[in-house]
């Protein structure tokens, strides 16, 4: 079973409908990526990069343009999370003054079902948001390569002048990037600065300290503003954990691979009169991938 009920001590009296939960943020990287939908194992996503060499006008012919054609394959895993809950483990505790009244009536009802599969759920997508920006199958026995890990070890595609070392100062790294990427990235909409929550809050003390104080955050959620004099958004992301990286890159290239968009949150939650259990099922697929590097810039 793997129910934990160390930290409670046996019933006396407590209140019974006051459940506390963890505050978990959830699955957020679905809103700063493209998402691509109906991938059962793996798929090509095809770029194509032009070019376009004005002339002089003239009768004739002249051809001149190059167009690359090219691929970047993202694979995505099965994934699945389980749980096995004996409800008699709660009924020397606070949850006996909920729970219906008899030995064997009532088993198929699970006392706290609403808060376990809600916290659950949340669980599960934090577990998702790690994977996505930071998993790494080489170095940490993950299931999938986050977004960090692709950008790190695509150093031929990349190039040594689209990354660098981290300074003390998440301000200037970011102005520093910004000049390294090319400058057909930086216009147009989509553009993202993607970092950990510690850094963005280092970022905001920053701001403070040279007192940015007429800063226009464009009234966005927590964790997200338009950086100043640009058309780009700096969002902290809860998935990065205490990884220092800073990148960024257009949404377009970073791809989020999955089969169905709902499966982040749907779960199945069931009583097995066999086993005389609940049970917790979960299943989702999930891949990461960066369609043009070439494209993306990060310090790390």
């Amino acid at each position: 079973m793997a129910l934990n009920v160390s930290a409670l001590a046996p019933h006396v009296k407590e209140n019974a409908s006051n459940i506390i939960t963890k505050s978990l943020l959830g699955l957020t990287s679905n809103k700063y990526v493209t998402m691509q939908m109906g991938i059962k194992s793996s798929e090509n996503l095809n770029t194509i990069i032009t070019s376009a060499s004005l002339q002089a006008g003239a009768c004739g012919w002249s051809p001149n343009g190059t167009t690359t054609l090219g691929k970047r394959n993202i694979v995505v895993a099965d994934i699945m999370v389980q749980e096995a809950l004996c409800q008699k483990t709660l009924e020397n505790y606070l949850y006996q003054l909920i729970a219906k009244a008899g030995a064997m009536g009532g088993a198929e009802d699970f006392v706290i079902e609403d808060v376990f599969v809600a916290e659950k759920i949340k669980t599960a997508q934090v577990a998702m948001e790690n994977l996505i920006w930071t998993g790494d199958i080489a170095g940490s026995s993950d299931f999938i390569d986050g977004f960090l890990t692709v950008a790190t070890a695509d150093v031929v595609t990349l190039g040594a002048t689209n990354t660098f070392t981290r300074t003390a100062s998440v301000l200037d790294d970011i102005d520093s990037l910004l000049a390294l990427l090319p400058v057909g990235a930086l216009v147009g909409e989509g553009l993202y600065c993607y970092m950990s929550v510690p850094n963005y809050m280092a970022l905001m003390n920053e701001i403070r300290d040279k007192n940015w104080f007429n800063i226009q955050t464009g009234g966005t959620q927590a964790l997200e503003f338009v950086y100043p004099g640009t058309n780009m958004k700096v969002v902290g992301m809860q998935g990065f954990g205490a990884d220092n990286s800073i990148m960024i890159g257009n949404v377009k290239n970073f791809i989020l691979g999955t089969d169905l968009a709902n499966d982040f949150e749907d779960a199945d939650f069931w009583y097995s009169n066999d086993n005389r259990e609940h049970r917790f099922h979960m299943n989702f697929r999930l891949g990461t991938q960066i369609a043009i590097p070439a494209e993306v810039v990060i310090a790390v």
